[in-house]
């Protein structure tokens, strides 16, 4: 081996060491941060029964999320539930 075979070789080695540290380290990453929202105008209120304002909705859904909801026929459908293995049907 030549010196920039030799070269390229411990470059890839590096490489790949550094890419495989930082994958196993970004769940670590992921945990704790926190994550900033953008949206067009303040909400004027918070109660969602007080206020039927579009940036109501748009906040409402960014931090509600329904268990279940109403689907065409008006049946309950699921959304976050799910049948659980100990027999609790949240649906």
């Amino acid at each position: 081996m030549n010196i920039r075979q030799t070269f390229s070789a411990k470059t890839a080695l590096r490489s790949a060491l550094l890419v495989s540290c930082l994958a196993l380290a970004a769940p670590a990453f992921a945990q704790g941060t926190t994550l900033n929202v953008a949206q067009q105008q303040d909400p004027q209120n918070l109660d969602p029964i007080d206020t039927f304002r579009l940036s109501w909705g748009s906040i409402g859904s960014n931090i509600f999320e329904s268990l279940v909801f109403r689907g065409e026929d008006l049946d309950d459908e699921t959304r976050i539930a799910e049948l659980l293995s100990g027999g609790v049907d949240w649906g």
